[in-house]
């Protein structure tokens, strides 16, 4: 029956956002939505995006809580669909600066038929925590539709990387590779709508090998649910996942991250 099944589904919605405010026993404040929920609402042709802020809890090569904050905005028209994300992220503990890092990244795809799409792109990122002083790269390849549906969708990406990382001066005279490498890029990227315009589940992940030693890898696992709370205001729990090794001995190869987020989309 409409009614109860209607009630029912709202009484599971407020239960997931309320989930989000409590699950990891943080404050939330104003942050991202992740990119495939926005790759998905960019149906029609425009600019949509979000703006925001995040409180973050770490376990890992740390511990402990940041601020930040974050914009995502996408354009579509025609075939053409280009997106622009970046975050910075600080926290003090005692005087002393536990975290510092910031991120962006640029991307542009091109449909060439239902089934796939051209991309390009390229990023930078500096981390103190993980003694990065600035790895910047840029890549080429294609993102192949498996599946695409109203509830769920699957594709498949492969790319040429090309990076280039500076470390940190703590650790810049024990390298662990050369300061450039070329990498294979290669991401899975799964989305669930729970309710459409209201509710999704997103997982991406990414295995990024070198091509000259293929022991040389990184991994990353990024799991979000999204969920529209009213109007322009969404709710997101995301928890990402980072293995990468070798890396230098006063380092972890794994790190945990999960966020609280709020978001005002556009």
């Amino acid at each position: 029956m409409p009614g109860p099944f209607r009630a029912a589904r709202q009484r599971l919605l407020a239960a997931l956002v309320l989930l989000l405010f409590s699950s990891v026993m943080t404050r939330a404040a104003l942050c991202q939505v992740n990119v495939e929920v926005l790759r998905k609402s960019l149906t029609k042709e425009g600019t949509h995006g979000t703006l925001g802020g995040s409180i973050t809890t770490y376990n890992g090569n740390t511990s402990g809580m940041e601020l930040g904050g974050t914009g995502l905005v996408g354009y579509r028209s025609g075939r053409d669909l280009g997106y622009f994300h970046t975050n910075a992220n600080y926290s003090n503990f005692g005087g002393e600066v536990q975290v510092a890092n910031a991120f962006a990244h640029l991307r542009y795809n091109y449909k060439i038929n239902d089934g796939v799409a051209a991309e390009v792109f390229t990023q930078g990122e500096s981390d103190k925590f993980r003694r990065l002083s600035l790895r910047t790269l840029v890549g080429v390849g294609a993102r192949f539709t498996v599946a695409e549906g109203d509830t769920l969708s699957l594709f498949y990406g492969v790319s040429y990387m090309s990076e280039h990382t500076s470390l940190s001066p703590s650790v810049s005279d024990r390298p662990v590779r050369p300061a450039d490498v070329h990498r294979m890029n290669n991401y899975a990227a799964l989305l669930l709508v729970l309710d459409p315009g209201r509710a999704a589940l997103s997982n991406t992940i990414y295995c990024q090998p070198r091509f000259d030693d293929f022991r040389d890898v990184r991994l990353l696992d990024v799991l979000s649910l999204d969920v529209t709370v009213s109007g322009r205001i969404s709710a997101s729990l995301q928890g990402t996942l980072r293995y990468e090794a070798p890396v230098p001995a006063s380092l972890s190869r794994a790190d945990l991250m999960v966020r609280n987020m709020l978001g005002v989309t556009f």
